[in-house]
């Protein structure tokens, strides 16, 4: 049985700040794309997630920030027109995961696009079979 859009918004909500809440702390954000590039080193072998210059870091907080922001609007709204569009969303972004691995992103980015497609598919249906 899938949920309600409500509580899948609400899920995901809960996810995306665990996950995304680092990204936005200056000093934490680099032990957190550390880990990123170890999990990824041991995961896949890969290490480009070793070496971000500043102004990527700067890239790195604003995403974390933007993230948070739009956790925030989300958890404000719970309504069937919310989760179709968040499950929209959220297949989009897989969409750019996958799309950003085949042309040589780190492997690591399969992980969240695999999360994003179910989360955004479970919303999808569970918008559509709501009353």
């Amino acid at each position: 049985m899938i949920p309600s859009p409500g509580a899948l918004l609400k899920q995901a909500n809960i996810a995306d700040t665990v996950i995304l809440a680092p990204f936005a702390i200056p000093g934490l954000s680099e032990l957190y794309v550390s880990l990123w590039a170890w999990l990824d080193k041991a995961l896949f072998g890969g290490n480009s997630l070793t070496s971000l210059n500043p102004t990527a870091f700067v890239f790195v907080y604003l995403s974390g920030a933007f993230a948070l922001l739009a956790v925030y609007v989300r958890s404000r709204h719970s309504d069937t027109r919310t989760a179709r569009m968040v499950g929209l969303f959220k297949v989009i972004v897989a969409g750019i995961f996958a799309f950003a691995v085949v042309y040589g992103a780190a492997k690591i980015f399969l992980i969240p696009m695999a999360a994003d497609l179910l989360v955004g598919s479970l919303l999808l249906v569970s918008a559509h079979r709501a009353p």
